[in-house]
Order: structure tokens, then C-alpha cells, then sequence
């Protein structure tokens, strides 16, 4: 039998109804490319990895060879600081989470979703971008414990200037950022994906209309493995007359688009904004 073969006896009652299938993926169907997880990318925002590298063009990085040996110079403490910010906000979280009174254990632990969504509340709480009563409270709580990442350091060897809270709170969004793409951006090419070739046979099902991949993943191992299967896929970028790729919402109801479509619910480490045009691109 067929694959989905139900799912189609199904629908071929209905006419207008045409065949198609949807699947939610979540971000794990990398971990099988040895991509980091959710605990190890917690552990380098934290830390406890690889030294992070700061560099004049204000880029954080988790390898020191991606940094330009003469454009390097030293960080004037914003690693340190945005560090001991980040493990205060983590505190904070695993107190939140607290302990299960029975089983003496952690419900679960901070990881570092849920310390840049922390650190982006702070940040437009105190910007006003949007009301939240509950944050002037806790930024009162913790800002005795952040007065040195704050104020910097001023001694003889090295200067660091004073930084607002706000200020801090979008460094720390941004080096989440910078080091969550330093980890992701480049996966294993030479790693087998065959573990993956169950999404191959959906879209070989020559019964099905349409194929929708929903996923939730930073990296771009699904699109390395549709590319390996010479799957021709759609992710909602055309190519422009500048031979860039632009994102265009709309595109995705186009009916000349490829059968399979990849939607990529939490962004892409290869996407990017293009400042002057003010559009997506990749």
C-alpha cells in the first residue's frame, strides 16, 4: 500500500479537495546531522563552551579563526558582562520553574529561548516599546547584582564605559543572535541524512498534490537534505532582477510554485534583512 494511501481513499470522495499533506517538524530532526541541541547552544550562551570572541565590527563569534586577526581587538568587557547578565536571567528562570516538592527535582531548566525572551521584555519594557508592570519589579530585584556589568570596569589596565540596562538587555539579545548563527550556519555536509528519507517518500507519493513542511528548526539541514534528494522546494523567496532572493509573503499562494513548500516558522540562520531596501532576503 501506498504511503498515506488512507489519507487519500479519503479525500477521493471530494473532487475539489485535492490531495495534499502537511508536517509539523520540530527543531530535533537536526540532531540526527549532529547539529548542537537545545542544551549545548545554552551551554555556549552561558559560557560554559567555547571562549566567544567579540570583534570591532560588533559581531560575537563562538570559533576564533572566523575573526580577522587584524581586525581583532580585546572585547572592553562586553563578553564578560553579557555573560554574568545572562546567568543572572537564568536564576531567575529556574526559580520561576522551581522545584517539584515530591520528586526534589527541577521541572525544567532555563535554556536560551527562554533567556532571550527575558532579556527582550527588559529591553522594551524599559524602551516603552511595550507596557509590561511586571518588569520594573524584577528589574529593581536584579539590578544590585549587575551593578559591575553595568558600570564597567575603571582601573588602571582598561576602561569600560557605563551601560543602561536597556543597553545591556540588547547586547544580550544580540549575542544570542550572533552565537546561535556561529553555531548553525555551517552543518556537517559529509553527515548521512538518510534518516530523513521518510519526508523523500511523501514527496515521491505521486497521489499527493501537495507537500508542506511547517518547521521550527534555525539551521539548514532539512534544506541540505531536500537539495541532496533533488527535491525542488519552495520557501517563499523568489529571485529578484539583482539576482538576490527576496521574500514575498504572497508568493506562497502562486500556483507555478513546486508541489513542496518549506516554511520555516522561526526564521533562518542564512535570512537576513537588507537595511536599505528594508525587505528579507537570503
Amino acid at each position: 500500500m501506498k504511503l498515506f494511501n488512507r489519507l487519500i481513499q479519503r479525500k477521493a470522495t471530494n473532487k475539489s479537495l485535492p490531495p495534499n499533506v502537511v508536517f509539523l517538524l520540530g527543531s530535533g530532526i537536526s540532531y540526527g546531522a549532529e547539529m548542537p541541541s537545545v542544551e549545548s547552544v545554552t551551554n555556549h550562551i552561558l559560557h560554559r563552551g567555547k571562549s566567544i570572541v567579540y570583534n570591532p565590527d560588533h559581531y560575537y563569534y563562538c570559533f576564533e579563526d572566523m575573526v580577522r586577526k587584524d581586525r581583532y581587538i580585546p572585547d572592553f568587557g562586553y563578553v564578560r558582562r553579557i555573560v554574568e547578565f545572562h546567568n543572572l536571567l537564568e536564576r531567575e528562570i529556574n526559580a520561576y520553574y522551581t522545584y517539584d516538592k515530591n520528586l526534589k527535582i527541577l521541572i525544567r531548566k532555563a535554556n536560551y529561548e527562554d533567556i532571550y525572551f527575558l532579556a527582550s521584555q527588559i529591553h522594551d519594557a524599559r524602551i516603552q516599546e511595550y507596557g509590561n508592570p511586571a518588569i520594573p519589579a524584577l528589574i529593581e530585584k536584579i539590578t544590585p547584582d549587575i551593578q559591575q556589568a553595568l558600570s564597567g570596569i575603571q582601573d588602571q589596565d582598561r576602561q569600560e564605559t557605563s551601560w543602561s540596562i536597556e543597553h545591556l538587555a540588547e547586547e544580550a539579545m544580540k549575542y544570542i543572535r550572533q552565537i546561535l548563527w556561529c553555531l548553525l550556519f555551517s552543518p556537517n555536509h559529509t553527515v548521512d541524512l538518510s534518516y530523513l528519507d521518510f519526508y523523500a517518500q511523501a514527496v515521491a507519493d505521486e497521489d499527493l498534490d501537495s507537500i508542506d513542511f511547517f518547521t521550527l528548526n534555525n539551521d539548514t539541514v532539512f534544506e541540505q537534505f531536500l537539495g541532496q534528494r533533488n527535491i525542488e522546494f519552495f520557501d517563499g523567496f523568489s529571485q529578484g532582477s539583482d539576482s538576490k532572493f527576496w521574500w514575498d509573503t504572497m508568493s506562497f499562494f502562486q500556483p507555478t510554485n513546486p508541489r513542496v513548500r518549506l516554511l520555516k516558522l522561526h526564521g533562518s540562520v542564512n535570512w537576513y534583512t537588507d537595511q536599505h531596501v528594508g525587505k528579507g532576503s537570503k
